[in-house]
């Protein structure tokens, strides 16, 4: 895993080291010249199901495959966590550097933490597992076809299937708690606080359920919207063949809609310094777009090919390249001109 600065990299930028590790049995997720103190995750052995079958990528365009697992990335205040999806596991990497990988299982597609512990999907092997710090993982627990996405309500995880066009909500025992049918292909999760909301690729929608997995609302996006955000107000929703953003209001009203760049993947709502930002990864463009919450652009960085995926780490955007095996460090403060 390459990690890279924006482009073009300026002489004195700081650079993460790279340290290959061997994963034997169990992994040391500790940075470089880590303590023997460290927190230890026990990789997940599987038996490998059947292929899933996907329903068909009904009204979507010819050149965007919504099937498509792509690279994914997630961070906690220690560790950034990339879904290598191409080589079925994920790979950590501390602030100094990487430390090893995860495996739990194949086409890893979703991540969420809840507290310390760490949630991931596997999308071919319609599994969660879930890894505890320094104890054995627990699982893997079956859900459906293709899980997608993950979220957290503070008190229960969701689980985005798009195989099955449903969505779950599991106790942190993994024990299945609802299951629903959207009647959809669903790629993403957002909880508002209040309410799970869920982004229906196929259809052109966001999908509104209470905590008791019962649909109680829905809004027509652009086309093919796919990665959601909340700003502690709104919903924002990236639409992958407008190239478009939308703001919408809990109660389900499109505030706007901006233009950003080809192809937007996904969508990330950052605070830093005082300040309020959305960040756009585009992926036909190889940028990285920051706008203020009222649409205006306030940066756009070139990136690494293909960008697919964001996480805030410290003070740093990463942004996960769905072409070539690497991340790039966006610091969150950066603007066009300065």
């Amino acid at each position: 895993m390459r990690v890279s600065e924006p482009h073009p990299r300026k002489p004195a930028a700081r650079r993460w080291c790279l340290l290959a590790l061997v994963v034997a049995p169990a992994i040391l997720i500790a940075a470089c010249g880590g303590s023997d103190d460290e927190v230890t995750f026990t990789p997940v052995v599987l038996t490998p199901t059947a292929e899933p079958t996907a329903p068909p990528a009904r009204g979507a365009s010819e050149d965007f495959d919504p099937t498509v697992v792509l690279p994914g990335v997630g961070a906690d205040a220690m560790s950034v966590w990339i879904l290598n999806v191409n080589e079925d596991k994920v790979d950590l990497l501390s602030a100094t550097g990487f430390v090893g990988s995860v495996l739990a299982g194949r086409q890893p597609s979703a991540i969420v933490f809840e507290g310390e512990n760490v949630w991931i999907a596997s999308a071919a092997d319609a599994i969660v597992v879930k890894l505890v710090p320094n104890e054995d993982p627990r699982g893997p627990f079956r859900v459906g076809l293709q899980p997608r996405a993950l979220e957290y309500d503070g008190q229960n995880i969701w689980v985005a299937s798009a195989g099955e066009q449903t969505i779950s909500k599991l106790s942190t025992d993994g024990e299945e708690l609802a299951t629903t049918f959207i009647g959809g292909f669903p790629t993403a999760l957002q909880f508002d606080g209040e309410h799970i909301w869920v982004a229906d690729i196929i259809n052109d929608r966001l999908l509104k359920f209470n905590l008791d997995a019962e649909r109680v609302g829905v809004v027509n996006t652009g086309r093919s919207p796919r990665a959601l955000a909340f700003d502690g107000t709104n919903i924002w929703v990236s639409n992958v063949l407008d190239g478009t953003v939308s703001k919408i209001s809990v109660d389900g009203n499109v505030i706007a809609t901006y233009p950003v760049g080809g192809k937007p993947v996904d969508i990330l709502y950052a605070e830093y310094e005082g300040g309020r930002y959305i960040w756009v990864a585009n992926m036909d463009d190889d940028t990285v777009m920051k706008l203020s919450l009222d649409g205006q652009r306030v940066a756009v960085v070139p990136v690494d090919e293909g960008p697919a995926s964001l996480a805030l780490f410290g003070s740093d955007l990463i942004v996960v390249s769905s072409v070539i095996q690497s991340l790039t460090r966006v610091p969150l403060a950066t603007r066009d001109g300065g």
